[in-house]
């Protein structure tokens, strides 16, 4: 398989399609897999599990945003409302939440903001570059492509004889459920139905989010959370709303 796509007709047709579809991966790679994971890879060293699920949730708002700009999407009214509520339902979370309200906190909390709304970008660049490209070619090259730029990072992670068993599956299940399957029906939808649709996936993340930080790391839920949570949710009705 060649560039993940079918054979060219000429060899010369080859090498420039293959040099314009290994810059889609590349910059499709940095926009929605290298940045935003490291954003929130950082921040998950300060946050609760809790906190990042509802900051996530803001993804379908910046894509909303995004598309406007690079799609010229309409923006009306409604959807300016649901973004600034849902900024409201995070500085709810982060003013009341559990968390000591501190710089590293704020950092945190800023660089999870960073990953989402690159994410959200990033399902923008995708369905701007998606025209030409199978969903498969796009997620496997830009999978691979993001994997050699992050190389590097190995050099400061814990040496593989640190690793614990259940560490290396949960790794594991995320790659090949979270991201390898996943994204064969992500792109598609990119594609198909656009990404401020297509990310109303993150709808559910909030709610769950805070589920499962509660039910399997013991996290503290306070009132205040779960009324961030119904902003967030709230605000994301508004934006995706038809």
């Amino acid at each position: 398989m060649r560039c993940f796509s079918f054979p060219p007709r000429s060899r010369w047709g080859s090498a420039s399609r293959c040099g314009e579809r290994w810059r889609d991966y590349l910059v499709i790679s940095l926009y929605n897999n290298v940045l935003p994971f490291l954003c929130i890879a950082w921040a998950a060293g300060v946050l609760p599990a809790s906190y990042l699920s509802v900051i996530s949730g803001t993804v379908p708002l910046w894509a909303g945003v995004f598309a406007a700009w690079m799609l010229k999407e309409p923006l009306p009214p409604r959807q300016i409302a649901g973004f600034v509520l849902g900024v409201a339902g995070v500085a709810l979370i982060v003013n009341l939440g559990p968390v000591a309200l501190d710089s590293r906190s704020l950092l945190g909390v800023a660089a999870t903001l960073a990953g989402t709304a690159l994410w959200g970008l990033g399902g923008v660049v995708i369905k701007k570059r998606s025209a030409h490209l199978p969903p498969i070619g796009l997620a496997a090259g830009s999978i691979i492509v993001g994997a050699v730029v992050m190389l590097p990072l190995w050099a400061g992670a814990a040496p593989p004889a640190t690793w614990t068993f259940e560490a290396a599956m949960v790794l594991a299940a995320l790659g090949f459920l979270g991201t390898g399957v996943a994204y064969l029906a992500f792109f598609t939808l990119l594609r198909d139905i656009g990404p401020s649709r297509t990310l109303t996936t993150g709808l559910m993340i909030p709610a769950l989010g805070v589920l499962w930080g509660w039910l399997f790391l013991d996290e503290a839920v306070t009132l205040a959370m779960l009324g961030g949570v119904a902003l967030v949710i709230a605000a994301l009705v508004l934006v995706v709303r038809r």
